[in-house]
């Protein structure tokens, strides 16, 4: 999967392309623009009905989101797009069948994962990317310059590192996050990313030339 620098210094992603950065402020500018429009609501219901009923707090509760929250979707989001792109690269140019079937593994995990995503990203208002960050797209360059057993290693080695990364990430998230929805994403997700680890380990021991990686 690649050399993952999608944690932010705060808590899960980097931001260290301009890419990463406007989006991040773009969630922020949405948190605004959302509290500037419900506090005028609040007034004109408290006017009208002598206070907030219960259900009218609850609807604008889940009209807001966090920071976290939305870093982590970000991140998760961002994640998924690397791993279709890369996943796709490795189907055309895979030369072991095991590189080919990862490929695919990740290509149609990673699209159900988004669509997950995108669900819980639409429940919250925020914006999800479209387009792979400038490290998704390094990775990309960088593993479609390889070809026949050297592209399948670095194909491998990817796999392993991104995903002992996105594990970790999912984990500190699974202990941290109180919103439900989120939580109970993560918490079905995880097993799955490990499974994946655990086909990418076996096809990186396949190629035979096994990339050194911090844990």
């Amino acid at each position: 999967m690649y050399h993952h620098s999608l944690l932010l210094p705060t808590l899960f992603i980097h931001p260290q392309t301009k890419t990463d950065m406007k989006n991040i402020l773009y969630f922020k500018a949405t948190r605004l623009q959302l509290v500037l429009i419900i506090v005028p609501l609040l007034g004109h219901s408290t006017g009208n009905n002598g206070g907030q009923s219960q259900e009218q707090h609850q609807a604008i509760a889940t009209s807001t989101f966090s920071e976290t929250e939305a870093h982590f979707i970000f991140a998760a989001a961002a994640i998924n797009l690397k791993e279709i792109q890369l996943g796709e690269l490795a189907q055309q140019k895979g030369r072991m069948i095991e590189v080919k079937e990862l490929g695919k593994m990740m290509v149609d995990a990673h699209r159900k994962f988004s669509k997950e995503l995108d669900a819980l990203a639409a429940k919250k208002l925020i914006t999800t990317p479209t387009l792979p960050t400038d490290d998704a797209q390094n990775a990309y360059i960088k593993l479609n310059s390889k070809t026949g057993t050297d592209f399948d290693t670095e194909y491998c080695n990817m796999m392993v590192t991104g995903h002992k990364e996105a594990i970790r990430m999912f984990e500190k998230a699974a202990k941290e996050f109180v919103a439900p929805d989120i939580k109970e994403w993560i918490t079905a997700t995880l097993p799955q990313l490990r499974t994946h680890l655990a086909y990418a380990l076996k096809c990186q021991e396949k190629t035979g030339k096994i990339e050194i990686t911090q844990e």
